[in-house]
This record gives structure tokens, sequence and C-alpha cells, in this order.
């Protein structure tokens, strides 16, 4: 896009060392098929942790639409990761 990294001269990184700091990492929050492979299913719906590992209960009304839940990035912005998100989940409430 045309942009340009310019360095902070005073910044001495963590440790010493240079480093790219994310402060809003993606994939914290896992899509998975159990409780024992992600914290929500396809359609961002939180599941049930009281129930057994190979169960596919989720918790009523309960639902995640923010980055932690993607893989990795889908759009240039994460506005429109957000976005295509919360059209997935409406879709999956009607």
């Amino acid at each position: 896009m045309g942009g340009r990294f310019i360095d902070l001269p005073t910044w001495q990184g963590l440790l010493g060392k240079k480093k790219l700091v994310v402060v809003h990492p993606l994939g914290g929050c896992p899509i998975g098929n159990t409780h024992e492979t992600g914290v929500v299913d396809e359609f961002g719906q939180v599941f049930d942790a009281s129930k057994s590992a190979a169960s596919k209960a989720v918790l009523p009304g309960l639902y995640v639409v923010d980055a932690p839940s993607f893989p990795s990035a889908r759009c240039e912005s994460e506005s429109h990761d957000l976005s295509a998100s919360a059209e997935i989940v409406s879709n999956a409430l009607v």
C-alpha cells in the first residue's frame, strides 16, 4: 500500500530485542467441533464446557463475533472481518 516503516529511535524493545508487539492476536478463541478442540463452533456459538468433552452442546444465545476466533486475517480491514462474521451469526439465528 506504499507505506514505509520508520523505527522509533527511543524504543529498545522487549529484553533488548526489537520485536513486533501484537495487542489483539488472532486465534485466541479457536473454532472447533467440540469444547475439547475449540471455544466456539463455526457460527460463533460458545461451547458448554460443563458437558462431556465430545459434546457439541452450546450455551444458548452466547456468541463470539471478534477477531480472536479467526485463525488468520481474512480481509485487509479488521472491520470487514467482523462484519462478515456478524453476517454469519445473524444468518445462523434466522
